[in-house]
């Protein structure tokens, strides 16, 4: 039987049979087209096919020989899914042979002549950048400009576009962009003159980044620098990050020094391991000053919402560097202002002060120290436990410095009403005692004029006696005559 074929690669060598399962290899198999036509007329039918690939359209090297049995020719178009394995496809020229044979039939096949060369399909024509470097493992693919470069002996590098863009080590990756560098598995998307230098180490794009350590990474900014190992820098201008697993989100001239240190704002300087440094706009330095430890700079204040009614911002102004929405605030002089307005109360109740005062007497007052401080460390107070029982105030495992005091103001009423019957009582007898100093006054008049009375008495009784004496030798005389 004479055969005439008008056959042709519908898709090329870039289109496979069918797509691969999620996460699978791409494969080797491809689709192929043909028409036959066998005494002038389009075939109809079932026939079988031999294709055989070559390097050359005459003589040349047998690449591989794939047999489809009982392909369906219909009009005189058939398909056949061909693959001729690993390192048949190399980039470079390639013929197939093609003989067939009726279906049903088992002699030897009808070679058609001449043999048809492979051709690359549209979409690939539409990339005549693209060229594919032959190496010893694996092929480097690189597209754009001619000045792309992979350095020579290295394998398994892909330049997307762009121009001066170089691949300096294996299985390196240059997305697009001007000027970029990357190293053994890193990869840099684009922008210009970034360096992904370190092993794994990448930059989505940006001017001037620079990453050196293992498995880091730059998002983007200008002049930007990644040395720690596992450290990462978002954008921003001037930031680096030198310490392992360190993080610098953006910014302007921020330092993340320590291992697992952050830095964010401006200038910030995150130099210990562990360290958090938050700064603001302003200009100038703000570090770190201890390892595990966060440092924060907003001369502006911060304000936390807790939820729409109720929040806490930490502030310079009016005198006040905490302050709450329910009006409690710490003042710049170090003084903690409860919140106490009569708006922001309820259930009003009368307070038995005496009974208070009875309980405070009773309250157990102990010395202890926190489990967490050395025992050195002492305090002198109640737990609360016993507050609580003592006086039924409170939540939690605390003591509110709002309910010691009210204990405390309580207990001094009471003690104030005690000093004031103290002092009625006192009044009451400091009467008492003032009517009994001018009995006791009147009583020493009186004595007093006793005793005048007596001296006066006494004087007129001793003129008595003078008199008296000086008569007696009067009568003695008398009595002599």
């Amino acid at each position: 039987m004479r055969y005439g074929a008008s056959l042709g690669l519908m898709i090329g060598m870039l289109l496979v049979l069918a797509a691969p399962a999620a996460g699978a290899d791409i494969g080797t198999a491809f689709t192929y087209q043909g028409r036959l036509v066998t005494g002038g007329s389009p075939a109809n039918g079932t026939y079988d096919f031999q294709f055989t690939l070559y390097d050359a359209d005459n003589g040349g090297a047998n690449l591989g020989t794939v047999t489809v049995d009982d392909v369906a020719v219909a009009g005189g178009l058939f398909t056949a899914a061909l693959d001729f394995g690993d390192g048949a496809m190399t980039g470079q020229a390639r013929w197939l042979a093609i003989g067939v044979r009726p279906g049903a039939s088992t002699g030897a096949y009808t070679a058609l002549s001449p043999r048809q060369e492979l051709r690359p399909s549209p979409h690939a024509l539409a990339l005549p950048a693209l060229r594919v470097e032959q190496n010893v493992l694996v092929s480097n693919v690189v597209g754009g400009h001619p000045s792309n470069t992979v350095t020579e002996g290295k394998a398994g590098a892909t330049i997307g576009g762009g121009d001066h863009n170089e691949v300096t080590d294996y299985l390196g990756t240059v997305g697009g962009g001007e000027g970029n560098t990357a190293a053994a598995a890193g990869s840099v998307g684009g922008g210009l003159s970034n360096a992904a230098i370190g092993f794994g180490a990448a930059i989505a794009g940006g001017d001037s980044n620079l990453v050196e350590g293992t498995d880091s990474s730059i998002a983007g900014g200008f002049w930007n620098t990644c040395t720690g190992e596992w450290s990462f820098i978002g954008g921003g201008y001037a930031n680096s990050a030198v310490g392992d697993y360190a993080t610098v989100p953006g910014g302007r001239r921020n330092e993340a020094d320590g291992d697992f240190s952050f830095a964010a704002g401006r200038r910030a300087k995150a130099n210990h391991a562990g360290s958090f440094v938050l700064a603001d706009s302003t200009d100038a330095d703000f570090a770190s000053v201890r390892a595990d430890a966060l440092r924060v700079r907003f001369n502006g204040g911060a304000t936390f919402q807790v939820n729409s009614g109720s929040w806490f911002r930490i502030w310079n102004d009016s005198g006040r560097v905490v302050d709450t929405s329910t009006g409690a605030h710490l003042t710049t002089g170090g003084a903690w202002v409860n919140g106490s307005r009569r708006a922001s109360k309820e259930n009003f109740g009368a307070v038995d002060a005496a009974a208070v005062l009875e309980q405070v007497a009773a309250l157990p007052v102990l010395r202890w120290n926190y489990i967490a401080e050395d025992d050195a460390v002492q305090h002198i107070g109640p737990v609360a436990e016993d507050f609580r029982a003592a006086f039924g105030v409170g939540a939690g495992d605390g003591i509110a410095t709002v309910d010691a005091d009210g204990v405390a103001l309580a207990a001094i009423q009471a003690l104030h009403a005690q000093v004031q019957e103290l002092r009625e009582s006192g009044k009451a007898l400091q009467a008492q005692n003032n009517a009994l100093q001018a009995q006791n006054n009147a009583l020493q008049a009186q004595n007093e004029s006793l005793q005048t009375a007596n001296i006066w008495l006494a004087e007129r009784l001793t003129a008595l006696e003078t008199r008296v004496a000086a008569m007696v030798p009067d009568q003695r005389r008398d009595h002599a005559r």
